[in-house]
């Protein structure tokens, strides 16, 4: 009854933010910067989501350790800069993979509701922007972005469709993952 997505994700207050997106889209990044900014990071690349003991879903940390691409491009900030060096453990010339400190990062195995579905929408130029979005988009969103082969093709749909149902759903449209995560931090906060 788990499936797995291709996702960043971290915690604000109680529950996770899984952040969809395609290979480049930043999922990554913006959990990290949001953890450079005290939020827990709950999940880098991998989420297992799977119902919850309540009505919402919950996310089940794989434990996978964080990683971020080299180099950092030049307006991430100094405070992202430094958090990177601070907790690389190893590094070649195209990624560092971190390894945080207890409690900074979920634990393997750890289990917290699913509180949104985030779709990053990198852009070349422009503000960001965060918008809700309908379930059907966050459907197809997850159903891009899942690995589930012990579910059948006929029973995948309505899974995602009960995920869909019991979360709520954005677009993040940014450019930059510093900007992208301060306002997915400030909006959820705000909702939450």
């Amino acid at each position: 009854d788990t499936i797995c997505l291709h996702a960043g994700s971290a915690q604000v207050g109680t529950g996770v933010v899984a952040l969809l997106g395609d290979s480049l889209a930043g999922k990554s990044s913006v959990a990290l910067h949001m953890a450079a900014a005290g939020y827990r990071l709950f999940g880098d690349d991998r989420l297992a989501v799977g119902p919850g003991d309540g009505s919402m879903p919950s996310g089940l940390c794989l434990g996978l350790t964080p990683k971020v691409r080299l180099p950092l491009p030049a307006d991430c900030g100094a405070r992202f800069a430094e958090y990177v060096e601070s907790f690389t453990e190893i590094r070649n010339d195209e990624v560092a993979f971190l390894k945080l400190w207890e409690g900074e990062a979920a634990a393997f195995r750890e289990r917290a509701p699913i509180t949104a579905f985030v779709v990053l929408n990198r852009i070349e130029a422009g503000p960001c922007a965060i918008t809700p979005v309908s379930r059907p988009a966050i459907v197809k969103a997850l159903l891009a972005h899942c690995f589930a082969p012990q579910f059948d093709a006929r029973d995948l749909v309505p899974a995602l469709t009960g995920l869909a149902s019991d979360v709520a759903g954005y677009e993040l449209r940014f450019c930059r993952s510093s900007e992208a995560a301060s306002l997915l931090a400030a909006t959820l906060r705000g909702a939450g």
